[in-house]
C-alpha cells in the first residue's frame, strides 16, 4: 500500500510539472497529489495509533485485556493486547500484591501468587470459576523488580487447549 501510494505521489508530481510546460488538468494533477497525501497520514495514524494489538508492558497490564504472547518459562517484559473478540491466549483478571518487604524468594512468590489469583478469579468470573477448560497464568516479580519495588502479580485465564474469543466473564 506503501508503495501504491509513494507512487501516486510521484506521478502527480510528475504531471504537475508537465502541466507548468503549458498542458491542461493542473486541477487534476493538484487532486491527486492532495489525495495522495490524505490516504498517506491516514496510513501513518493507523500504524502509530498505538491501536489493540501494540504491546503493553506487563506492568501496564489491567483486568480485562486480552493477551497473547505466554510462555512457560523467562521473564516477560511485555505482551500483545489484543481485543477479547479476537482469539486470545488469556484474559488478565487480577492483579494483586503480595505482602512483604523483603524477597521471599521465586518459589513463595510463585505460591503466593498462585494462592492469591485462584482467590481473585472467583470474583472476577464466578461462573467462568469451575470450567475445566480454563488455567489460571500468573506474572510474578523477580528478585530484581522486587528490589526495585515490585510486589504485584499479575493473574490471567489461559485456555490451554488453544485461543479463544470472548472474555471469560460470559
Amino acid at each position: 500500500m506503501v508503495g501504491g501510494f509513494l507512487v501516486s505521489a510521484i506521478m502527480a508530481v510528475v504531471a504537475l510539472r508537465q502541466v507548468s510546460k503549458g498542458g491542461r488538468g493542473k486541477g487534476l494533477a493538484m487532486a491527486a497529489l492532495v489525495v495522495s497525501a490524505a490516504w498517506m497520514l491516514v496510513l501513518a495514524t493507523a500504524v502509530l495509533s498505538g491501536e489493540k494489538g501494540a504491546s503493553g508492558s506487563v506492568g501496564s497490564l489491567r483486568p480485562g485485556d486480552c493477551v497473547n504472547g505466554l510462555r512457560d518459562s523467562g521473564t516477560l517484559l511485555s505482551l500483545p493486547i489484543v481485543s477479547c473478540t479476537e482469539p486470545h491466549e488469556g484474559e488478565v483478571f487480577a492483579i494483586i500484591t503480595l505482602a512483604g518487604d523483603d524477597w521471599p524468594g521465586a518459589q513463595a512468590a510463585a505460591e503466593a501468587a498462585q494462592s492469591q489469583c485462584a482467590e481473585s478469579f472467583l470474583g472476577y468470573a464466578p461462573t467462568a470459576a469451575n470450567d475445566a477448560r480454563l488455567a489460571l497464568y500468573f506474572l510474578h516479580p523477580t528478585e530484581r523488580s522486587w528490589g526495585q519495588g515490585n510486589h504485584s502479580a499479575t493473574c490471567i485465564a489461559t485456555d490451554p487447549a488453544g485461543k479463544r474469543s470472548g472474555s471469560v466473564r460470559g
